[in-house]
């Protein structure tokens, strides 16, 4: 009877355990005066970057008050929008309560979260600003830092050494300034809750592994148990899989014609490739260099392989065309969540891009556009 018990005790507490892990409730209240008859919005980031979407709304009530309560899937970062306005503010959703009130000021981009006040405002939410503010800031870096990358290696081309020198130092310090940040936000909330999403929004993507592992495992005991943190530490390991001198997993896709094509068959060339999808307008912006590239390396053997995360043949289709990508393509027609190829190759968001040796062995991945070239001209160079 005691062993039954016991048996029965556990269970339930598992039980317990993966509710609290499946659901986590969301309670969110407060006022916003004058404001009756307007909407609250709660979003999500179900992409793992700042790019939200509404999950939830409430309208405000006559006496200015308004509620939202459900639940969430998992702990994560949530933002609070209001009707007519472009101001947000960020907040965790952990499962505690939390009351945001709501004020009428004029939105403005340096303080988006001016009108918004949290009662008792946690470390956890602050967490969560952190992390939006920081990918806003490396947004407009990456953009500075290709432009100076660029105009260092014109420079360069052009034999002026001083003009070189002065673009490599204010590289240097976009880069100083990076780490700083990313520094800073460990000593401060490397043990939250909200620390795995650092990685997930601002480090996952184009950033080498090495770089994210050692952000991981700077995160205190906290932060690297969490569901969020558990999940983090077996995706840098299928990362570890994929970085630069291992091997390619091997697939096979059907192209446009429902021709199989495999990368095995491309062995001995050099091989791009490149994950894009015909809504993706970033992948687009990409085509050109790429584009460049290919035409000055085909003769040479250089293939690349377009791998399509659509599920539409004729979205897919259309894009080729309208876009004039002359390369080879492939798609599973499953889009990016049920792709088996994005998920050997772990794509979690577009562009990617993996450069391969004659081998089949991934020599880069996630260059662009300077880079790309510069890389591409060596191995050429190089053979």
């Amino acid at each position: 009877m005691i062993k039954s018990s016991l048996i029965t005790a556990f269970f339930l507490y598992i039980s317990g355990i993966s509710t609290i892990f499946a659901q986590v409730p969301y309670q969110i209240s407060g006022t916003w005066t004058g404001a009756e008859g307007k909407k609250v919005y709660l979003n999500a980031f179900p992409s793992g970057t700042p790019e939200s979407t509404c999950i939830d709304s409430a309208i405000v009530a006559s006496n200015g008050t308004y509620r939202l309560a459900g639940n969430l899937n998992e702990m994560q970062p949530l933002s609070i929008t209001i009707e007519g306005d472009k101001g947000f503010r960020t907040l965790m959703g952990d499962g505690r309560p939390a009351t945001v009130n709501i004020k009428d000021i004029k939105y403005y981009y340096k303080h988006p979260d001016a009108a918004f006040t949290i009662v008792g405002d946690t470390i956890e939410h602050a967490a969560v600003a952190n992390i939006l503010s920081f990918w806003g800031n490396d947004f407009i870096r990456k953009i500075s830092m290709g432009g100076l990358e660029g105009e260092a290696e014109r420079a360069k081309a052009n034999g002026d050494s001083e003009n070189e020198q002065a673009q490599r130092i204010k590289l240097q310090e976009c880069i100083d300034t990076r780490d700083k940040e990313k520094n800073d936000f460990l000593n401060q909330y490397g043990n939250c809750l909200a620390a795995p999403y650092f990685i997930t929004m601002n480090l996952l993507k184009g950033i080498p592994i090495e770089e994210t592992e050692a952000f991981y495992n700077r995160m205190g005991e906290k932060a690297r148990n969490s569901p969020k943190g558990i999940e983090l530490k077996e995706s840098i390991a299928k990362m570890k899989a994929l970085a630069p001198g291992t091997k390619a997993p091997e697939f096979t896709l059907p192209t446009v014609s429902g021709e199989e094509l495999s990368l095995k068959s491309l062995q001995g060339h050099i091989v791009i490739l490149d994950f894009w999808a015909s809504w993706c307008a970033p992948c687009i912006a990409e085509m050109p260099t790429v584009k460049e590239i290919y035409a000055k390396y085909k003769d040479k053997g250089l293939k690349v392989v377009g791998i399509s995360m659509d599920n539409s043949k004729t979205a897919w289709i259309k894009s080729i065309d309208k876009v004039q990508i002359p390369w080879a393509h492939v798609s599973s027609l499953k889009g990016m969540k049920k792709c088996p190829i994005a998920q050997l190759y772990q794509v979690y968001a577009i562009p990617k891009l993996y450069i391969i040796d004659q081998e089949g062995k991934i020599i880069a991945k996630d260059l662009r556009g300077e880079e790309l070239k510069k890389k591409i001209d060596e191995l050429f160079a190089h053979p």
